[in-house]
């Protein structure tokens, strides 16, 4: 009689083992037995299973777990029957005759515990068999771990389910998948481990792992099989009692993503080139599904991001974002519609017609039509109005675009408030045009400076050699006081290029209204308009602030006759002065910033000033009333005057029922009291160099000083000026600061420096330069005097700086 064993379950299911007559095969685990069983519940010599005299029979060798044959457990030894189920460790094993087909049940077959046969005496048809069931087992785990890369979205849920399955079909005790971060360091790889005896923590714990055979395979990306010989040699293994192991790279496309790492202590050589070449096949079927799912999870979480960063965006965005269909059905509107037009999104997206309703009515035609071309153009941009919902009108910018894709056309734009933004290039333009101006004004004022000086310098020197009654005098004085008149005009020119040379001091802002009010000059316009009444309002706060009273009242001046020529018929001018603070920026004519400010309010209840004049009424000559008298100067010398000084206006006006200037100037800290100086005695025995290159200029200067005791010496340039000095000495320098050729005043003055450190000066022009100017006073040129100046100017000047102790040494 021929019998056969088949093995029923694991990994050499359906090998077969003939039994023979005289068989004596040993079984267990160790290297020696004729069928090794890499189980570690299985002894090292577990039984023997024989067929002596025709009868087969088991026989238990002191095994530890003991050996069951149908279920049952033998007590040593055992005859064996046809159809007898043998159960070694986690192996079963069917006893039957060589004909027949052994009957497999479902309940036999344990999948979850594979082992792996080998027949260690050279059996041609075990070994025959035994490689094509290897096979087959490849085949499907192969196909088992393709429909795991297919099926699973989840990396550690696909590493966690791949790992028991290779583990366990390769008889593996343990098993660990490493996934490398962007750092490619295997310590900050992510570890996804599976043990047969332990799960979860606790595997993790126990779990150590040679780190060069884990490095070796990342840097190579090569996988390595270690021999009982290699593992000998390793500390770490021998500690461990690791027999065998297996480590094979994750491969994508871009490069290693990681390694497999599976190991075994109970069985030396588990793993040989069948095993690896399985593995690598397999590590590179995961690593392509890995990469590509890498990528799903950064283009998922980019996608997110995105969605994060433009629903931001959305809510956030100070100008409104929105899009509808070509229908005009709101889809999105952004919650910032809400502070610009004062409706919520909502009143978009359930009224279409919310968005037209907003458009000023007299902007709708141009609006409806360059709105509509965004379909022929694919984007537009335009600039209309629209009413807030609480009434107030406001400019805005919107862009638009056309956006096509797979599912729809639609529109997508921006719309923008750009009141602000509008107010402030009108400024910019305003102030150009007025730079504009005041360049062609300051360049007509230095030479009518000039033509003035001889004018205004000549009848003085006249009237010095006449007789007090003689009837020249009559003459000569109408000759200066219209020269006089001419040199106001030259200085509105100044004061309208904004070149003057200021002299800022600490004032209290009542002073400009009591000074001017109580002059002569005011006395003279309240007499032209007697049906006038003003309401003086004084501040009551003593605020001060920082300018030069001159020009201030000046400016004050130019007001107070614009409100009156407003009431040719009467009227009541109101004038107010107080002190007021400012925590944000607002926007009249012009925004006027945050602050503490002194204010000056001048109103009248006049003609009042229309909508479109009120933005050039601040420009040179531009004036609605008819020329009868004054340069047309006036307000734009006020606008001058008070950016010079760092302030700000305002004006509001109703035509027929009056204008309000409103006057913003910084304020400061009140000076301390000085003591009044005594009369000056304006003689002098001291040398002074007079240099200038208009000979009237130097001629009247040695006509005004040498009568009053001083020795003047005159040169033409600043060249001429360096070569005396540096052979001669002068107590004072009469310095013009712009000549015809040459170098001009402030080098002149910075050369003579060099050769007199202590040289004093004072400064005579007509066209004054603030940077030049400064930067000569800042080397000791204090004084400055401008052209043209009288004999009782000039003589005070010099006698003054002549008097000055010098603080420093330059």
């Amino acid at each position: 009689m021929s019998l056969q064993l088949t093995i029923l379950n694991g990994a050499g299911k359906g090998i077969k083992l003939q039994l023979k007559p005289g068989s004596n095969l040993v079984v267990g685990r160790g290297d020696d037995c004729d069928l090794q069983i890499a189980d570690e519940s299985v002894s090292r010599v577990h039984c023997y299973i024989s067929m002596l005299d025709q009868t087969p029979s088991i026989r238990d060798a002191n095994s530890v777990n003991g050996i069951f044959v149908n279920n049952q457990r033998i007590q040593d030894r055992a005859t064996l029957y046809t159809n007898d189920l043998i159960q070694i460790g986690l192996i079963k094993i069917r006893l039957h005759e060589s004909n027949e087909i052994p009957q497999y049940s479902t309940l036999e077959i344990d999948l979850e515990n594979n082992v792996l046969f080998r027949k260690k005496k050279k059996d041609p048809t075990f070994s025959k068999n035994f490689q094509t069931i290897k096979m087959h087992r490849d085949l499907i785990l192969l196909h088992k771990i393709s429909k795991l890369v297919y099926n699973y979205h989840s990396i550690d849920e696909l590493l966690q389910v791949l790992i028991k399955e290779v583990t366990i079909e390769l008889c593996s005790e343990r098993g660990c998948v490493f996934l490398m971060q962007s750092s490619m360091q295997p310590k900050e790889a992510k570890h996804i481990f599976f043990s047969r005896k332990a799960s979860g923590e606790q595997s993790m714990k126990e779990f150590e792992l040679d780190k060069s055979i884990l490095d070796n395979t990342i840097i190579n990306e090569q996988g390595t099989v270690s021999t009982k010989e290699s593992l000998l040699e390793s500390t770490h293994s021998q500690r461990l009692k690791i027999r065998s192991t297996i480590c094979v790279p994750l491969m994508g496309r871009s490069g290693c993503l990681g390694a497999l790492y599976l190991d075994s202590t109970s069985t030396d050589n588990l793993f040989g080139e069948d095993e690896l070449d399985l593995l690598t096949a397999i590590a590179r079927q995961v690593g392509l599904a890995l990469e590509r799912m890498l990528l799903e999870e950064k283009l998922i979480a980019s996608a997110k991001h995105y969605r994060s960063v433009y629903q931001s965006i959305i809510e956030h965005a100070s100008d409104v974002i929105y899009r509808h269909d070509q229908k005009g059905n709101y889809l999105l509107v952004s919650p910032s519609v809400e502070k610009i037009l004062g409706y919520e999104p909502k009143n978009f997206l359930e009224n279409p017609n919310t968005w037209d309703l907003c458009v000023f009515e007299d902007d709708f035609e141009t609006y409806y039509e360059k709105r509509s071309k965004v379909f022929e153009q694919k984007h537009c941009s335009l600039r209309y109005r629209m009413v807030h919902k609480n009434g107030k009108v406001i400019w805005v910018e919107e862009i638009r675009y056309l956006v096509i894709d797979e599912n729809d056309t639609y529109i997508q734009g921006i719309l923008r408030d750009v009141t602000e933004k509008m107010a402030l290039e009108e400024q910019l333009q305003r102030a150009q045009r007025m730079e504009a101006m005041g360049l062609l004004a300051g360049g007509v004022a230095h030479d009518l400076n000039n033509i003035l000086s001889g004018l205004l310098g000549y009848p003085d020197l006249l009237l010095m050699k006449l007789p007090p009654d003689s009837p020249l005098c009559k003459y000569l004085h109408g000759i200066k006081e219209s020269a006089e008149r001419a040199s106001d005009v030259v200085n509105d020119l100044l004061a309208l290029a904004r070149r003057e040379n200021y002299s800022m001091e600490p004032i209290p802002i009542n002073r400009i209204a009591e000074d001017y009010l109580h002059s002569l000059d005011f006395q003279a316009i309240k007499n032209r308009y007697p049906n006038v009444d003003i309401d003086l309002v004084l501040d009551k706060g003593n605020t001060f602030i920082k300018g030069s009273l001159s020009h201030l009242i000046k400016s004050f001046m130019n007001l107070i006759i614009n409100a009156m020529q407003a009431m040719p018929k009467g009227g009541e001018l109101r004038v107010c002065l107080k002190q007021r603070s400012l925590d944000e920026s607002f926007f009249g004519y012009e925004e006027i910033k945050p602050g503490d400010y002194g204010v000056i309010e001048i109103e009248d209840n006049g003609q009042g000033i229309a909508s479109k004049d009120i933005k050039k009424i601040f420009e040179p000559f531009y004036s609605k009333k008819i020329h009868k008298r004054g340069t047309g100067l006036g307000l734009a010398i006020v606008y001058g005057v008070i950016h010079d000084h760092n302030g700000f206006l305002d004006i509001k006006s109703v035509e027929g029922k009056g204008t309000k200037f409103s006057v913003y100037l910084p304020e400061t800290a009140p000076r301390e009291k000085s003591v009044a100086t005594a009369s000056l005695n304006l003689r002098g025995t001291e040398s002074v160099l007079v240099i200038d290159d208009v000979p009237e200029q130097r001629e009247l200067a040695k006509e005004f000083l040498t009568p009053l005791g001083y020795r003047v010496h005159c040169v033409t340039s600043g060249e001429e000026a360096v070569a005396y000095l540096s052979k001669n000495y002068a107590d004072i320098l009469i310095l013009d600061m712009i000549m015809e050729d040459g170098i001009d005043g402030l080098e002149t003055y910075q050369r003579i420096l060099k050769i007199h450190p202590n040289q004093k000066a004072i400064i005579a022009s007509g066209f004054a330069n603030n940077e030049r100017v400064k930067k000569a006073q800042e080397l000791g040129a204090c004084s400055y005097l401008g052209k043209p100046y009288t004999r009782q100017q000039l003589s005070v000047a010099i006698r003054k700086e002549l008097n000055r102790k010098k603080n420093k040494t330059f």
